[in-house]
């Protein structure tokens, strides 16, 4: 059988993995700052917390539950973009 032919990186196959590192820094800048200056007392708790894990690079388990509107991907659209950001 022939050998399939894979470029040497493998970014530039997985289009997936290429567009999910293919971001603007600046523009997360941005959405972070928006994201955190609305956060509820609430939310922000739990930003920090998890933000305090990622910054002590100590791991963790997070699991956020809650009904629908609750803000559940409000705080994962701040977290990845603050650890995107960086």
């Amino acid at each position: 059988m022939p050998q399939v032919n894979m470029p040497l990186n493998p970014e530039s196959y997985n289009q997936l993995i290429s567009n999910e590192l293919n971001y603007n820094h600046c523009d997360l800048i941005l959405e972070h700052k928006k994201l955190t200056s609305t956060m509820t007392e609430e939310q922000r708790s739990i930003y920090d917390t998890v933000m305090s894990s990622v910054d002590a690079n100590s791991g963790g388990f997070f699991f956020i539950d809650g009904y629908g509107g609750t803000g559940k991907t409000f705080i994962w659209r701040a977290i990845s973009t603050a650890i995107r950001s960086r």
